[in-house]
């Protein structure tokens, strides 16, 4: 199992969003609101100011757990998704995850990233799949 992690720009978030709801088999996404500073902020030689230190840049933090054979294709979509020319794109980090827990079953599960088969009483279906009776 990996996990993903990517900072992007704000104004990529709805075309890497709406790239991953599209990949077969990825469950667990999400997308959070935040505010750094990079390389590019370090190499100022001049002392910052206290506006300077509070005045970060606005990300987006994605934050992807798929099973280790989806996460190629995951990374690789936020990257072409995420690009923006002339640069600033953000940075993508890819780890291993040990194990994975349901809250439910208080267990370690080689499945936690399953649906379960159903929510709230209703059958559990992907975006942009048909619903059954």
């Amino acid at each position: 199992m990996k996990q993903i992690i990517a900072y992007l720009q704000p104004s990529r978030y709805p075309a890497v969003s709406q790239a991953l709801h599209m990949i077969e088999g990825l469950l667990s996404v999400s997308f959070s609101p935040v505010r750094g500073f990079d390389a590019d902020r370090m190499s100022n030689t001049e002392p910052l100011t206290l506006k300077e230190l509070m005045d970060y840049a606005p990300f987006v933090r994605v934050e992807v757990f798929c099973a280790d054979d989806l996460a190629y294709e995951a990374r690789c979509t936020i990257e072409t998704r995420a690009r923006t020319e002339p640069g600033g794109e953000g940075k993508i980090f890819v780890l291993e995850v040990g194990q994975a827990f349901h809250f439910q079953a208080d267990e370690a599960k080689a499945d936690a990233l399953s649906p379960p088969a159903t929510v709230n009483g209703k059958k559990w279906i992907k975006l942009g799949e048909p619903s059954r009776p």
